[in-house]
């Protein structure tokens, strides 16, 4: 578990596309809400099926929220080429 992200980011360097460790907002405030919930669980020590059920229903929650998040081009070489054109077209027209 603790190769996955550099492990993806070293497999999009051999296929040449990019996979960065680039979070937006949306997916740091899931993770951080995540991992804190099941600290929660953790610490308590003892579990009886409503702590499944708010861990399932965490679940739930997160998985609807991506399905209705506005879809996002998550591509940082596309932004960095949108950016270079408009630089392009702004120092054409100077």
């Amino acid at each position: 578990a603790l190769f996955a992200l550099p492990g993806s980011v070293l497999i999009g360097w051999t296929l040449d596309r990019s996979m960065s460790l680039f979070f937006r907002g949306f997916e740091t405030c899931c993770l951080i809400f995540s991992v804190s919930s099941v600290a929660a669980v953790l610490q308590g020590g003892s579990t009886t099926y409503l702590t499944g059920a708010y861990l399932i229903g965490v679940y739930f929650m997160i998985a609807a929220g991506f399905w209705f998040h506005e879809l996002e081009n998550l591509s940082i070489d596309g932004e960095l080429t949108n950016e270079l054109t408009n630089l392009r077209n702004h120092s054409g027209t100077a």
